[in-house]
């Protein structure tokens, strides 16, 4: 018979490769014990993958030693989602009953994979592992679906500019969206000059709300951008164009001089005399893009346009001497405002 006689200061110890080993103590006392060098056996029925489950999983499997015994072995399961390298547990020292109902309520809509371990009483082992199996408990994962920045002084999300009032709304949904506060949420806002992490003013569980009154526009390419974090790894970044800019304005017609019916009269006076219908024509320019054009007769609003703003003619019925104002504006809200007095007589 072969033995491995390994010596210690100790001991002796004899490994017979029938499965007993052998122990001599210094005083050549033996101590012998059989050792069992065969694994269990695990067989994983179910989910062997491939299957789209939901809500409570009914996990199956069959174990046994070679003898055909079972009841002395202990289960543990463990899942892993689809591209991670971390066995999370989901029960141990299990009886070896071969069924185990698992609640996936919990869990993110994803691919899963289930691996069921058991050890002997010789701590030898035996692994069975699924292939990728679906959960959708409609469990979508976390995350910030929009981001809305509204200019409420001009009433626009796409433009906005110095000394506004600024509302900031972040959509938040998914799995664990109703769990967060205002602490697991901020904004970056160095662009309207306050701080990089900046927790909301409020959040109902869905929507975080950040209030900003008369704001300071720091922009970059006439933009700002705000940077959205929930957790510290779920972010995304909204943008919003500035433009502190008025538009420019020159009244060119009419101007001082007679008019009979839109026809200038080489007449040289001071003041601005109109006789019938009259046609308006402005030099306008701005930087981004013209809203409106509002025409005012004694400080009350006549009539506004929304284009075609360079010509437009005026025919109301009109007597006397009149204060005119045109006021310009752009899509974020900057106006320019040009004024004249014009004596008008127009009964048509």
């Amino acid at each position: 018979m072969n033995i491995i006689k390994i010596i210690t200061s100790f001991f002796c110890l004899l490994i017979l490769l029938n499965s007993l080993i052998t122990v001599a103590d210094s005083n050549n006392n033996l101590f012998s014990n059989e050792y069992n060098y065969d694994p269990p056996v695990i067989q994983l029925i179910y989910p062997k993958g491939g299957e789209k489950l939901n809500e409570t999983i009914t996990i199956k499997w069959i174990a046994y030693h070679s003898d055909n015994t079972y009841e002395h072995l202990n289960i543990n399961i463990y899942y892993q989602t689809k591209n991670s390298e971390n066995w999370i547990e989901i029960i141990k020292f299990l009886p070896n009953t071969g069924e185990y109902n698992w609640s996936t309520h919990n869990l993110l809509d994803n691919n899963y994979i289930i691996r069921i371990l058991t050890i002997d009483e010789d701590n030898n082992i035996a692994i069975a592992t699924s292939e990728e199996f679906t959960v959708n408990n409609g469990n979508k994962e976390l995350e910030i679906t929009n981001i809305i920045i509204k200019d409420n002084t001009i009433n626009k999300s796409t433009w906005v500019k110095d000394c506004d009032n600024i509302t900031i709304n972040a959509i938040i949904t998914g799995f664990g969206a109703d769990q967060l506060s205002i602490n697991n949420i901020t904004a970056d806002l160095t662009g309207f000059n306050l701080g990089k992490k900046v927790n909301p003013n409020s959040y109902d569980g869905k929507n975080a709300i950040w209030k900003l009154y008369y704001v300071k526009c720091i922009e970059y390419n006439n933009q700002i951008y705000v940077k959205i974090d929930v957790n510290d790894y779920i972010n995304k970044i909204c943008t919003i164009n500035v433009d502190n800019e008025c538009p420019k304005l020159t009244l060119n017609k009419p101007t001082n001089g007679i008019y009979l019916y839109n026809k200038k009269l080489f007449i040289p006076i001071e003041k601005t005399i109109i006789f019938g219908n009259i046609e308006f024509e402005l030099d306008i320019s701005d930087n981004s893009v013209i809203d409106r054009l509002e025409f005012y007769i004694d400080e009350k609003l006549s009539f506004t346009l929304n284009d075609n703003f360079d010509k437009f003619k005026f025919n109301n019925r009109l007597l006397g001497r009149h204060f005119i104002e045109f006021r310009l504006y752009d899509l974020a809200g900057n106006m320019i405002s040009k004024t004249m007095i014009i004596n008008i007589y127009n009964l048509i």
